[in-house]
């Protein structure tokens, strides 16, 4: 039996430490729920729409926009509306034109905005963006496609999209897409329709394709549409959302979400494939890093539950453990403070904490192949891009026990909740026990996973 389940009184004070940091820690508190009031008046504009919205995204659409442009654009109106008025417009303009090409498509225009960003080039939107346009040379050689990017945003990456696409400024697209718009043989692909505002790509006559990631921020609204015009712009988005043709989910969990959120067609809706495995043919060891280690590779946003795997950690030691957890996130100092803080309150030396950010696949993968495994205790998530690196790349997976994970690592698998870290510090166990016949059952339900998505079916 380990020192902690030996110690139960200890096993309790780690996981109460954790519960009162996701309850209420200013930077880690995660609570999923309903959204609070906002007492302004654009709140009176949430408060009046945002059941219609969700029940009918392009009915509640015009009306919408018309009460956004009673207070927006009015004289006197604060300059930070100005944006939204701007976003509410070009929705309403997409509502209003709904008729689509009947050609068929000889163009297609790829929103490249994602690939620009930092926070998603790298990681899971862009990984799945990247792997989409491989995927369009492989299946569709002769069809023209083009990124189309930001000059406000710094230039995509060499590499970042296969040679056989070109990448055009947003300004400079006329002359090449007028042909083509005549004829009604365009199609736009949106890798990202929810994270960035309206492309200047909406004014075209075309058939749209969406990328749908997740509905993170309508599962916890006070996490992540604290303020009314977060809730507004997120509204916005979602009727601009239900305007588009075909809708690409990332997942089967959010493909059902889609459907019942949009009253989509089941036609309309496909699931992709998973991204490409990361080429584990180069792998460079990063710096700071000191074995053995279990790696947790999700970020610093609230619902990726770091907390839950410095609270592991703190477990594992009480158990006797003496190794490292390292971290893969681009974490601001605050965050990174209170963490150390839950390390130390848990009775474990920060020190071995190893944070780590702006790594190359390269060295992603070393971590992955050299890790004792990947913990992703996450509460929310759309795909889980890192189960699918970490079993890539032969490190067993402890995740949560979400319709994602389920999806991906099969009904036999044991999973946890993710208020309970002591229940992952056990799954650790297990699996260091049996490490090759875990990682061989989730590498099969991941092989089955991918068997049953194609981009031809989507």
């Amino acid at each position: 039996m380990s020192k902690a389940s030996s110690n139960p009184v200890r096993r309790r004070q780690i996981d109460r430490r954790f519960l009162a940091e996701i309850a209420s820690g200013p930077l880690w508190g995660y609570t999923a729920g309903p959204r609070t009031r906002q007492l302004d008046e654009l709140g009176d504009i949430v408060e009046q729409h945002w059941d219609a919205v969700l029940a009918d995204p392009l009915v509640a659409g015009l009306p919408l926009a018309t009460s956004i442009r009673s207070v927006t654009s009015r004289s006197g109106a604060r300059p930070e509306y100005a944006p939204l008025l701007e976003e509410a417009n070009l929705m309403a303009a997409l509502v209003t034109d709904q008729a689509k090409p009947t050609a068929a498509t000889q163009l297609l225009l790829v929103d490249g905005r994602c690939l620009q960003h930092r926070d998603f080039a790298q990681r899971g939107i862009g990984r799945l963006a990247r792997s989409i346009l491989q995927s369009v040379v492989e299946h569709a050689p002769l069809l023209r496609t083009i990124v189309v990017t930001d000059d406000s945003l710094p230039p995509i990456a060499p590499a970042t999209i296969p040679s056989a696409i070109a990448h055009v400024a947003s300004g400079e697209l006329g002359p090449i897409i007028e042909p083509f718009e005549q004829v009604g043989e365009i199609a736009v692909l949106d890798p990202a329709p929810m994270t960035h505002p309206p492309s200047p790509l909406d004014h075209l006559r075309a058939r749209r394709i969406a990328v749908v990631h997740d509905y993170v921020p309508l599962h916890a609204p006070d996490i992540y549409l604290p303020s009314a015009l977060d809730q507004l712009g997120y509204l916005i988005r979602l009727v601009r959302l239900r305007c588009f043709d075909r809708y690409w989910c990332n997942s089967g969990a959010i493909a059902t979400e889609t459907r019942d959120r949009l009253g989509c067609d089941d036609n309309a809706i496909g699931v992709l494939p998973p991204p490409s495995p990361l080429d584990r043919n180069e792998s460079s060891r990063p710096d700071t890093i000191i074995e053995p280690f279990f790696f947790a590779p999700v970020g610093a946003d609230r619902r990726k539950n770091l907390p839950c795997a410095v609270s592991t950690l703190a477990h594992r030691s009480a158990r006797g453990w003496t190794g490292n957890l390292v971290i893969l996130s681009h974490m601001p100092d605050p965050h990174r403070k209170e963490l150390n803080e839950l390390a130390a309150a848990s009775g474990v030396d920060s020190n071995r904490i190893i944070v780590v950010s702006d790594l190359t696949d390269s060295e992603v993968t070393w971590l992955y192949e050299h890790a004792e495994l990947a913990i992703i205790p996450s509460f929310d998530e759309g795909l889980s891009l890192p189960v699918l690196e970490a079993i890539d790349a032969d490190c067993p997976v402890v995740a949560s026990d979400i319709p994602p994970h389920r999806e991906l690592l099969g009904p036999d698998e044991i999973l946890c909740a993710p208020d309970k870290p002591s229940a992952f510090a056990d799954q650790i166990d297990a699996i260091r026990q049996t490490r090759s016949h875990t990682l061989e059952r989730q590498q099969a339900a991941l092989s089955s996973a991918r068997g049953r998505r194609s981009l031809d079916d989507t």
